[in-house]
């Protein structure tokens, strides 16, 4: 059995996110959430050779933060779960893939006040991505004689994302959120082994 790598290009997901936050009165507060998110396609380049692209699925979130001050400053911390089946390497039959990545982020979020119930807010944040790839298929897709090549394994990157989305007071100490995430995990390698050198 030949080890070779698998590298999975631009892993990118887009999702929309409503979520309901309590808070304190100390400035703390806690959410939790739920989401559809999908990846954007991506090339494997490697063990296996060619592009894919995914349905959308469920992206479930938890997350705490405080209120840096007066003026709608906030840091938030979250954690997020995201699976995506990605079917074909490159649309050749007998190949198969999915993903499922588990994300900590710290992210500066700013409120706009302006006046309503409903905020405005805009956010970027930074953290690691621990992305676990599950693949299989015929090396380069094209002939049953070329190599079968067979990838499960997890890489662990830097992660960024950039979240805008509006928020409701629904009272004193609890809102809801309905938010659109960009997120994006660095280039990954994965180990693939190849079942006939």
């Amino acid at each position: 059995m030949r080890k070779t790598f698998l590298s999975a290009v631009a892993v990118a997901a887009l999702m929309t996110l409503p979520s309901i936050a309590t808070a304190g009165d100390n400035g703390w507060y806690a959410r939790a959430g739920v989401g559809i998110g999908t990846l954007d396609d991506m090339t494997f380049s490697g063990g296996l050779n060619g592009t894919v692209d995914s349905a959308s699925d469920i992206r479930p979130t938890l997350g705490f933060g405080k209120y840096l001050n007066d003026d709608g400053w906030r840091l938030d911390f979250d954690l997020t779960q995201r699976y995506n089946d990605t079917g074909l390497v490159g649309e050749h039959a007998f190949s198969d893939s999915g993903f499922n990545s588990w994300s900590v982020m710290a992210n500066i979020i700013k409120d706009f006040d302006v006046g309503m119930a409903v905020k405005p807010y805009l956010g970027v944040g930074a953290g690691i991505a621990d992305v676990d790839l599950s693949a299989h298929g015929f090396q380069n897709g094209v002939s049953l004689t070329d190599p079968y090549a067979i990838a499960h394994d997890s890489a662990t990157t830097f992660a960024w994302n950039a979240l805008v989305g509006l928020g409701w007071d629904l009272s004193d100490n609890l809102a809801f959120d309905l938010g659109y995430r960009y997120f994006q995990a660095q280039s990954l390698d994965f180990a693939s082994s190849n079942a006939a050198a």
